[in-house]
């Protein structure tokens, strides 16, 4: 896709306008001698118009009024646009004028090649930031409706911001809101969040929550987490001394972009910002001659990429209409993905165009900026690592549909344990556990371990069989797992201290071939005896110690990032009340008796624990006595029904997540919004799905496909897959 720039800058009263090839060090081959757009006044604004010598009727009234500078059709259309009061022959005349001005003396030295229209102009420039270029057509349709051509519009600004990417390993992303997601007014902020919650599924991010968030737990999050792509829900206005704002901290808190790039930058800027919040790609009242801060008036997403943010992506109306769904999952997908987010913007912005109405505006609003010296051509993420690792991940069946609901603070209670907080997490329920997704829970904490670098030992029944019973079956779980890690890391197998522990001899490991080292480990694990007898506890903690220092040690070694020094083993036990019989000799007893501030492990390398059960279920009062015991090692968390917050949101993110391995024709292949309106109808009929997440898509769905009144069927992967169909070059 070639660039080309589009720079405006004073002229006198007007603006002039050049248009030129991109190339290295700003050169490139200008197209035509440049030329002007002459300023007119309407409600306090400075708007281009068309000079009399390149102005032709087109019989369009209304147009040729907005061509001609009339103050008074401007003053209307924009009050129109403003109020979301605006009809077909508004939008239509209002995409022409903008064309007309800027474009029409160089659109046919552009060509016909795929283009991205580059546009640049000071930040302080408030009065060209406030138009919707993105909305600019020819006669016949949007420039972003071309089906001859892909045609891109970004917005360019001077920037520190000389280098974006590849991040190594998987990027960090932060989703952050501005108040509780279950605010009706952020909601739709929020659902774009769980279209965003998609990726962390697939792998291909790393995702840490926020919610609520201040200025000051912004900043901390960042310093903590040092994302890569910042995703920010929050409200947006502009001041009255003009700037661009954010209302943090429930709604109370004004943050500007100086507040807010200072935030984001505390562990180092992020590669990308995606605002989902309105007016952040506006701009608010000129200060006035003589202020002292000249860009007080340009949008709070320009001032972030002035700063050194080098990707913004941002609205410059409200964020609520569905036609946005497409373009934001194809720039968000690209972004984290590796591939071209100017492409992608540009295919996302047309398949929304042309999945709805043509002649409504919200396909426009939503703008991209970059810095000025951005490789439009970049990529953000080195693919090969994801797919490598995401590979990894789907062996040990750690990643899956439908999306995970709620459970954040036991998420993040989770990575502190795992960052070295405390020994154990034990998660658990109060009396019957079933159907509240423990094991999906520890599923996925196992996958955000993984992308972080750590390596995750799974262990639990199988079927109707429960886990580990004895002591000795537990050591033989712990072997099953760590001969899985070395087969599908592709590690050389090693010999096992657990196996002495366990009185059993060395499997031979000295066959040449690797496949038969790993069958002779296999077959000793096979027959290893996991019968009632006892098993020292002190010698098998040293033992599993060092067969895990070792197993990491192996991975970094071999694989790189994300592994490395960093990098531990965890455990991750499920139904561990069920790790239990008559037996004194339990494998529930000895895990309890091992664990301490260390976990498994040592202060050099801990080995966190990281359990579910019930504390009434079969051993279940074991495990109460050990939740209930204060110890600087362990931390307790309930696993409950769902509250009604995370219903509200969560149920809707997985609503907005067609369950790709659903038959055609099933409910589930396709998406459900909540229709205006509705939202008390659809808080009722969540009491029809439940608050037992364990498996919540099926009934979601059901629901959602029953009671048509309330939720609106869609399908963007359809949709995107027939779009691909005529555009076989989108392919993001």
């Amino acid at each position: 896709m070639r660039r080309i720039i589009v720079e405006v800058s004073p002229s006198g009263p007007d603006w002039a306008v050049t248009a030129r090839t991109a190339g290295d060090a700003g050169a490139g081959t200008p197209l035509g001698a440049g030329h002007t757009m002459e300023v007119f006044t309407a409600a306090g604004r400075r708007l281009p118009m068309v000079p009399a010598d390149r102005r032709t009727p087109t019989g369009d009234a209304l147009l040729d009024g907005l061509c001609a500078g009339d103050a008074e059709a401007a003053a209307g259309v924009l009050r129109r646009l403003r109020t979301r009061q605006s009809t077909p022959a508004d939008v239509v005349a209002y995409g022409r004028w903008l064309f007309e001005c800027l474009l029409r003396p160089v659109w046919a030295a552009i060509g016909d090649d795929d283009a991205e229209l580059a546009l640049r102009w000071p930040v302080p420039e408030a009065d060209l930031h406030r138009l919707v270029w993105e909305s600019m057509r020819t006669e016949e349709r949007p420039l972003a409706g071309l089906t001859e051509r892909t045609v891109a519009i970004t917005r360019l600004v001077p920037s520190p911001a000389t280098k974006a990417g590849p991040v190594a390993g998987i990027p960090v992303a932060l989703f952050a809101t501005g108040m509780a997601l279950a605010d009706p007014t952020i909601r739709p902020g929020a659902m774009y969040m769980g279209l965003l919650q998609q990726l962390d599924v697939d792998g291909v991010c790393r995702a840490r929550t926020e919610h609520g968030v201040t200025i000051d737990k912004l900043r901390e999050a960042c310093a903590r987490h040092h994302p890569d792509v910042v995703h920010l829900v929050a409200h947006g206005r502009i001041a009255p001394d003009g700037r661009g704002e954010l209302l943090l901290g429930g709604g109370l808190e004004p943050c500007d972009a100086e507040q807010l790039f200072q935030a984001l930058a505390a562990g180092r800027p992020p590669l990308a910002v995606m605002l989902s919040a309105c007016n952040t790609a506006s701009a608010g009242e000129s200060a006035g001659a003589g202020s002292d801060d000249p860009t007080d008036v340009g949008p709070l997403a320009a001032q972030l990429v002035a700063a050194g943010v080098p990707i913004v992506s941002a609205m410059s109306g409200e964020i609520s209409e569905p036609a946005c769904r497409l373009y934001t999952r194809r720039l968000i997908h690209a972004v984290h993905c590796g591939a071209s987010f100017v492409a992608a913007s540009a295919h996302g912005r047309r398949a929304a165009l042309l999945r709805k109405d043509p002649e409504a505006l919200d396909w426009a609003l939503p703008a991209l900026y970059l810095a000025e010296q951005l490789d439009p051509a970049a990529r953000m993420v080195d693919e090969a690592v994801v797919r490598r690792l995401v590979g990894l991940a789907r062996s040990l069946k750690l990643p899956g549909d439908p999306l995970h609901v709620g459970r954040g603070p036991i998420l993040k209670t989770a990575d502190e344990v795992v960052e070295g907080a405390a020994g154990v997490l034990a998660v658990l329920a109060k009396d019957r556990i079933r159907s509240l997704g423990g094991t999906r829970l520890l599923r996925e904490i196992g996958w955000r371990i993984l992308r972080d670098g750590h390596l995750p030992l799974f262990i639990a029944g199988n079927g109707a069989a429960p886990g580990p019973q004895t002591a000795r079956a537990l050591v033989k779980a712990v072997l099953e797992q760590v001969h899985l890690l070395v087969d599908k890391l592709g590690l050389d197998p090693f010999p096992l201290r657990m196996f002495q522990v366990a009185r059993h001899p060395q499997p031979d490991l000295g066959a040449e071939a690797r496949a038969d080292r790993l069958l002779a480990v296999g077959q000793a694990i096979y027959e290893l005896d996991d019968g009632a007898g006892p098993v020292p506890a002190p010698i098998l903690r040293t033992a599993l110690g060092a067969d895990l220092d070792r197993l990491c040690d192996e991975a970094a070694a071999r694989w790189g990032a994300p592994f490395g020094r960093h990098t531990r083993a965890v455990l991750l036990c499920d139904d561990a009340h069920r790790w239990a019989t008559p037996d004194a000799h339990t494998g529930l007893g000895l895990l309890l008796e091992m664990v301490d501030s260390f976990g498994l492990g040592s202060p050099h390398r801990p080995i966190p624990v990281i359990l579910t059960g019930s504390r009434t279920e079969d051993a279940g009062s074991r495990l109460h006595t050990f939740a209930e015991t204060a110890a600087v090692e362990r931390r307790i968390q309930q696993l409950g029904e769902l509250g009604r917050d995370d219903m509200l949101v969560g149920y809707q993110w997985v609503l907005l997540h067609p369950d790709r391995s659903a038959p055609d024709g099933d409910p589930r292949t396709r998406i459900y919004t909540v229709r205006d309106g509705q939202l008390n109808g659809y808080e009722m009929a969540l009491d029809f799905v439940g608050s037992r997440p364990g498996k919540p898509d099926n009934a979601v769905h059901v629901v959602a496909a029953r009671i048509p009144t309330v939720f609106e069927p869609d399908n963007d992967e359809a949709a995107w897959h027939a779009y691909t169909q005529l555009h076989p070059g989108a392919t993001v």
